[in-house]
């Protein structure tokens, strides 16, 4: 009776084909490893480049003000001289 409420013996994966399996997820999480790395390195870059037109932009904006507002004898002339040539 021992075999009759017994399940099946069903052979396992051979030791060669489980490596392979090991070697196959160890590469695909390389590659996802070295994709996501590639991206964060692009997402990197476009911040960079965002924060540059940010800062030209904050600069056109603001700094001829603050030329204006700086420590001068006669802040109030301006920044140009009053020499014609």
């Amino acid at each position: 009776m021992g075999g009759f409420f017994s399940k099946p013996k069903v052979p396992g994966p051979s030791p060669a084909q489980m490596q392979r399996e090991r070697e196959a997820l160890a590469a695909q999480q390389e590659q996802k490893a070295a994709l996501a790395l590639q991206e964060k390195e692009e997402e990197n870059k476009k911040i960079a480049e965002m924060k540059k037109v940010q800062d030209r932009a904050r600069l056109a904006r603001y700094g001829g003000v603050n030329l204006l507002l700086a420590d001068r004898e006669d802040p109030e002339l301006g920044v140009g001289s009053s020499k014609l040539g």
